[in-house]
C-alpha cells in the first residue's frame, strides 16, 4: 500500500469519527425539536379552541363552535372534536357524534389536566398524535374537553427531510476532506517519489543525479543525506578509477 493511500486511510477515518460524533448529536436534537414543535402548536391550538368554547358551551349554541372547531381543524391539519362535560360530542370537524368519555385522553382532560401522547389508530390505520385539554367555563370550573388529533406521518417526513439534509452535509464534508486529503497526500508523497527515481538514475550509473530538496523539513532532510551519500560515493569510485588507472 503506498504512503498516499494510507495517508488517505487515516483521514478518511478521523474524518468519519468527527462526522459521526457531531451528527449523531444533531440529528437526535432536531428529532426531539421538531417533535417538541409539533406538539407545543398542538397544545396551543388546543387551547385557543378549548378558550374560544367556554362561552359557547354556557349558552350552548354550537353553530359558531362548529365553524370554530372547522377552522381549527384546517390549521391544525387534523381532525378536531369538543365534548361536554359527560363526554358528549358537542362539535366535531369530522361531523361524527357519540361519546367520548371513555378515552382515557378525555378523561384525564375533563378532571382538569392536559393529555398528550401517541397512539395507533385501527380505524384510519395509522399513528396519531392527540392532544386533550380542558374547557374551563365561568366560575373556573371544567365544562367540557377539546381533542386535536393529527397524524404523525407529516412529522416523520419533517424528521426525515431535515436527517437527510444533514447527512448529505456530512457526505459534502466527507468529499470535501478527502479531496483536501489526496492533494496533501500528494505533496508529501511526491518529493519522495522524485527521490526515489533520482536512486534509481544512481543505480544505473548516473552518478551525478542529485536529489532536489523540496517538501517538508524531513523530506528535505532526506534529500540532502542522499545527495551527500552521493557525493561521497562518486569521489570513491573516481578515486578507485584513478588507483586502477595509475
Amino acid at each position: 500500500m503506498s504512503l498516499r493511500v494510507r495517508l488517505l486511510a487515516a483521514f478518511a477515518y478521523v474524518l468519519i469519527l468527527v462526522i459521526v460524533a457531531l451528527e449523531v448529536p444533531l440529528i437526535l436534537n432536531v428529532s426531539r425539536r421538531v417533535d417538541t414543535e409539533v406538539k407545543a402548536r398542538a397544545a396551543a391550538d388546543a387551547q385557543l379552541v378549548a378558550a374560544s368554547a367556554a362561552a359557547e358551551l354556557d349558552t350552548r349554541d354550537i353553530r359558531d363552535l362548529r365553524q370554530i372547531v372547522r377552522r381549527a381543524a384546517e390549521d391544525a391539519g387534523g381532525r378536531v372534536l369538543v365534548v361536554d362535560r359527560r363526554g358528549t360530542v358537542v362539535a366535531d370537524s369530522a361531523g361524527q357524534t357519540g361519546n367520548y368519555g371513555d378515552r382515557p385522553e378525555i378523561q384525564g382532560a375533563l378532571d382538569g389536566g392536559i393529555e398528550q401522547g401517541r397512539r395507533f389508530s385501527d380505524t384510519l390505520g395509522e399513528t396519531l398524535l392527540f392532544t386533550a385539554v380542558p374547557v374551563v367555563v365561568e366560575g373556573g370550573t371544567v365544562g367540557g374537553a377539546v381533542r386535536v388529533t393529527q397524524s404523525v406521518d407529516a412529522i416523520d417526513r419533517r424528521v426525515r427531510r431535515d436527517v437527510l439534509g444533514l447527512i448529505g452535509i456530512g457526505v459534502i464534508a466527507l468529499v470535501l476532506g478527502l479531496a483536501f486529503a489526496w492533494f496533501l497526500a500528494g505533496t508529501l508523497a511526491r518529493p519522495l517519489q522524485r527521490l526515489a527515481a533520482t536512486a534509481r538514475r544512481v543505480e544505473a550509473g548516473d552518478l551525478g543525479a542529485r536529489a532536489e530538496p523540496e517538501g517538508s523539513t524531513e523530506n528535505r532532510e532526506v534529500a540532502h543525506a542522499f545527495n551527500d551519500m552521493t557525493e561521497r560515493l562518486e569521489q570513491v569510485l573516481v578515486a578507485q578509477r584513478e588507483f586502477v588507472a595509475n
